[in-house]
């Protein structure tokens, strides 16, 4: 923990804000002066340079708006608080944004990166009844740890390669994954509807939809994990946030997960779907997710999910997907949704692929995994 005296934003930074010329007077639009809103800004984004929608002189005069330097910390305020960004140029804004205008005793990348890794921070300083929303006051209140200036340089320098090095690897994963896709396509693509016969799931597959959770009925003598929609990711699993619920003796064997074992989407983003691959043991899933156990004589795991892949990004769920208060994938329409079946001497070739692509993908997120620690260790080192 860093010993650094702590200042008022306010007294390093000048707060600025703007505002929204009339979208009804077509003179105020389409002009050469950036005009940013929060909508333009995310995760990836650090320095923007040119902006979404253009205004004129005239808006400018009509509306008072004030311009920013280059250089400029981009906050937004409302909707949501806390995206970050920094002008690459002089530029306008909506109201939407508490900017900071940066003085010389604070470095604008530094003041990026400690507003970068408070988000839950600045959300709890919202104020407002029908949405939240920080005020200028508010954000000229906020105490930062200020070290010496070349201090400020050296540590936005060392977040920022790392920072690089993470997009890197996020970007290889990405590469991987295409490399997956353009497999699929040149071995199925086109092939699937001329050649091959549709087969239902329930044809080829068991389904089983998973455990309700009672809450009422907990008692956490027989606690243990289970997958919930928020868990399954396309071809992979966020096990951070596992929760728990009872399993008893017959529900461990109902509701069990083996290697090779399909995970899809009941509700949410329908049929998004992984391979669960034995990640965690004594892990069971909840009612959110199918579990779909392949006939190992018909298909294979990596075929069917990719299809689900393919049938989600066409947008055929919205199809069979039963709209209530959100759209679910209910097991009936689960079961009867067709899959053409190549041979599966060429499904095994696929699959085949797919694991030798996952292995170098497993190297590279475990890659991934010590720069992000890195880069949360050395925040909570700088920033507390």
């Amino acid at each position: 923990m860093n010993s650094w005296k702590k200042v008022r934003l306010g007294d390093i930074c000048t707060v600025v804000s703007g505002t929204t010329p009339k979208s009804n007077v077509p003179e105020f639009w389409n002009g050469d002066l950036n005009w940013v809103t929060p909508a333009e800004l995310n995760d990836e984004t650090k320095v923007i340079y040119i902006t979404q929608r253009k205004i004129t002189p005239a808006a400018v005069r009509a509306s008072s708006l004030k311009p920013f330097p280059a250089g400029t910390v981009l906050l937004s305020s409302r909707a949501p608080i806390g995206k970050i960004a920094i002008a690459g140029t002089e530029m306008y804004c909506n109201q939407g944004f508490k900017n900071l205008i940066c003085s010389e005793r604070i470095h604008n990348g530094f003041l990026y990166r400690y507003l970068k890794g408070k988000t839950e921070y600045l959300n709890s300083l919202g104020r407002g009844a029908t949405f939240k929303e920080i005020s200028k006051t508010i954000v000229e209140d906020i105490q930062i740890p200020l070290p010496p200036i070349n201090e400020q340089r050296r540590i936005a320098s060392v977040l920022d390669k790392i920072s690089h090095l993470i997009a890197q690897r996020k970007q290889q994963i990405e590469q991987l994954d295409l490399i997956i896709k353009s497999r699929f396509i040149e071995m199925f693509e086109g092939r699937i509807k001329k050649k091959w016969e549709n087969k239902r799931l329930d044809e080829i597959a068991t389904t089983r939809l998973g455990k309700m959770l009672d809450a009422k009925k907990q008692t956490g003598i027989c606690s243990y994990p289970y997958l919930a929609n928020f868990n399954v990711r396309w071809f992979g699993f966020d096990l951070e946030r596992l929760k728990e619920m009872d399993f008893n003796e017959d529900d461990r064997i109902e509701f069990s997960l083996m290697n090779g074992d399909l995970l899809i989407c009941e509700g949410g983003e329908v049929g998004r779907t992984a391979i669960w691959r034995g990640e965690r043991a004594n892990c069971f899933f909840q009612k959110a997710l199918h579990r779909v156990r392949c006939n190992p004589e018909m298909c294979v795991p990596e075929y069917i999910a990719w299809v689900m892949y393919f049938k989600a990004q066409n947008g055929q769920f919205n199809e069979v997907a039963t709209t209530a208060t959100i759209a679910h994938l209910p097991s009936v329409k689960l079961k009867v949704i067709k899959f053409s079946l190549p041979p599966l001497e060429l499904q095994n070739a696929f699959a085949d692929f797919v694991q030798q692509v996952d292995k170098s993908k497993f190297e590279v997120q475990q890659g991934l995994k010590k720069l992000e620690l890195q880069y949360n260790a050395l925040m909570q080192e700088y920033f507390g």
